[in-house]
């Protein structure tokens, strides 16, 4: 064999040599935390790539988009993916490569590998290192830590919902409550609006974007206002004036800002909504009148009345629960016990009276015109007694000579509120009020 043949021999074995390429396989695991509390991240999605062109252009693609908040939506340059478990932890099983030149020959290889992170909720990341180096035929446990910081604020706030009047929590009536999230400032980032309800107490967790877009400013000049209301209700949002009352507001609480959520943790306690109720159930009256203290005492009609606007009038609340009849106690089966003259479920039946307060803010240009002063809700009511001294016009219809007790009912008054009993000495004549007449509701 010539010297011209070997050559071309050796030749052609160097090729197919060099020409034969080896495939190796191996494992990558790892662990996903948040930046800011060290919590495991579940649901991450996790994509590993063995170009870092391919994986950089996956990421300029999402990028490209300009909006942080979009889905990433990968080319099929990747090799495997993962998904991290409640724990944050990942596993690759199978990261295969192909090369010509083995590290070690046919036996071993290490390969670098290239990272993206995705969750709706922090977008898209990179890998922290530039490059992950793994082995062949190993597993590379816990290769990998990466940490992700979430593209929204998230805030719990803790809220209350109290009575003007009492400072109780209200824990009878459910309301509407809508917080709004308003861009203060010119990132022209859109308001929103979170609508729940609240009984007494409650929690609302705010999720709030940092961002508009990727490579603008962070969000974090807003404010956080609460509205609360309830549908076909009378209650209204309140705030406490220089003088500690409480008035109606188109503004009742200062907007939360954003330096103040920010520097809370996780939770902010928000100062309470107070509510004033505007319209009010009529309680229940129960008594005694004592004019003759006799039998005369009983049998007697007892009309519920109010007074109309200028106080020229006397308006009987036309419910059936407006009158009763006064009758006897026997107080048991001793009638030497017995009492006289006595009522009871005055204002309080099957049609229920409603009433408004009547001290109202009547002065043009004071800042609560229309609103009722303080916390408390007042009505002037008027018990009118028939024909008690027998100079009624006519008996069992009120008139102007019969006989009438004032009381001045505030609303924090519960049912049965204590009354003296009804006598000459805190009674006195209608006309004596300055009426001059009397209406039906």
């Amino acid at each position: 064999m010539n010297r011209k043949i070997k050559i071309i021999i050796v030749a052609i074995s160097c090729l197919l040599l060099f020409s034969c390429s080896s495939v190796f396989q191996a494992g990558l695991s790892g662990t996903v935390t948040d930046s800011d509390s060290n919590q495991a991240i579940a649901n991450v999605k996790v994509f590993a790539y063995t170009s870092k062109s391919a994986r950089d252009a996956d990421y300029q693609t999402w990028v490209d988009k300009n909006d942080i908040y979009s889905d990433f939506n990968p080319s099929k340059a990747y090799i495997p993916r993962a998904t991290t478990n409640e724990n944050g932890e990942f596993t690759i099983s199978k990261l295969t490569w192909k090369t010509y030149n083995p590290e070690f020959g046919k036996t071993a290889d290490y390969s670098e590998v290239y990272l993206l992170f995705y969750k709706e909720d922090y977008g898209l990341s990179k890998n922290i290192e530039d490059n992950i180096m793994i082995v062949s035929d190993s597993n590379n446990n816990s290769n990998v830590s990466q940490q992700l910081t979430s593209i929204y604020l998230y805030r719990t706030l803790n809220l209350e919902i109290r009575n003007a009047a009492t400072n109780n929590l209200i824990t009878d009536e459910t309301f509407d409550l809508n917080v709004m999230i308003m861009d203060s400032s010119d990132n022209e980032l859109e308001d929103f609006t979170i609508k729940t309800t609240i009984t007494g107490e409650s929690t609302v967790v705010l999720t709030i974007p940092k961002y508009k877009k990727i490579k603008e400013v962070a969000f974090d000049d807003f404010t956080v206002s609460l509205e609360a209301n309830l549908s076909g209700s009378t209650w209204r949002q309140v705030e406490k004036d220089d003088e500690e009352h409480y008035y109606s507001s188109d503004s009742p609480i200062s907007p939360i800002s954003a330096s103040d959520l920010l520097a809370s943790d996780s939770t902010y306690q928000v100062d309470p909504i107070y509510m004033k109720n505007y319209e009010f159930t009529m309680p229940s009256f129960s008594g005694q009148i004592v004019f003759k203290d006799n039998e005369e005492d009983d049998g007697v009609y007892i009309w519920l009345a109010t007074e109309n606007s200028d106080a020229s009038k006397l308006i009987i609340y036309s419910e059936t629960c407006a009158e009763v009849v006064t009758e006897r106690n026997l107080n048991g089966d001793n009638i030497a016990l017995a009492t006289h003259g006595n009522f009871s479920n005055l204002g309080r039946g099957t049609n229920q009276i409603t009433w408004e307060p009547t001290n109202i803010i009547t002065t043009e240009g004071d800042s609560h015109y229309g609103d009722y002063e303080g916390e408390y809700g007042t009505i002037k009511l008027y018990f009118i007694i028939d024909n008690v001294d027998g100079t009624s016009d006519e008996k069992y219809e009120p008139d102007l000579n019969d006989k009438c007790y004032y009381y001045e009912l505030k609303s924090d008054v519960e049912d049965n509120p204590p009354f003296v009993p009804f006598v000459d000495d805190n009674t006195k004549k209608i006309s004596d009020f300055g009426f001059t007449s009397i209406e039906e509701d």
